[in-house]
Parts: C-alpha cells; structure tokens; sequence
C-alpha cells in the first residue's frame, strides 16, 4: 500500500464535527507535511488526492514547523480526540443531558396543570 493510498484511507476514517468539518489528527498533518517536503508528491496533488484544500496543506506545513508540534491522537480542530468511540461516547452524554432537561420540563408542566 502507498503512502497515498493509506492516506486516503485515513480520510474516511476521521470523525466530522457538527458542521461538517473533518477532524483531521494532527499525526496524519504531519505525515502529509512530510510526503510534499520530502519531494515524493506535490502539494497541489495531495490535496486533490485527498479531497483536502491546498491552503489546508499550507498551513499544516506552517504550523509543523514548529519544535512542540504534537503528534498524539487529537485533533487539532476543537481539541477532541480522534477515537471514534469517544465521539460517539460525547454524543451519547450530550444527548443524556438534553433527555434530562426534557424530562425536569415535562414534570414542571405536569404540576403546573398543562
């Protein structure tokens, strides 16, 4: 499997925040920094191999640059955690905390009568 192909793979494995977006690991940032500066892929390529925006690529590069740049299983985007279980684990909470705000109005409204 190609550097590239594994990429693209990758891809479709990240979660997406709720507009949308894709939550990118900031080990998969680095590694496509790494393939448009060793020479092995141009950055305009990438980008459209992966469906990414070339500025997206830009920046990455940037930001890599840096000494402390972080390469652990969190997303850069928001700070969450690329694990697709703890996504669906925080949906799950959130949605318990609506259930139970539904819940105390439902009991409200029941006293009141209505």
């Amino acid at each position: 499997m190609t550097n590239l192909t594994k990429l693209q793979a990758q891809v479709l494995t990240f979660p997406r925040s709720t507009n949308g977006k894709i939550q990118f690991t900031n080990a998969f940032r680095k590694e496509v920094c790494d393939l448009v500066r060793s020479g092995e892929f141009k950055q305009a390529h990438l980008a459209r191999a992966l469906n990414i925006s070339a500025m997206n690529i830009y920046t990455w590069m940037r930001n890599t640059r840096t000494e402390d740049y972080d390469t652990k299983g969190i997303a850069v985007s928001r700070m969450r955690p690329s694990d697709p279980v703890a996504a669906i684990q925080s949906k799950l909470d959130k949605l318990e905390a609506e259930r139970a705000k539904m819940t105390t109005a439902i009991q409200l409204l029941k006293e009141l009568g209505l």
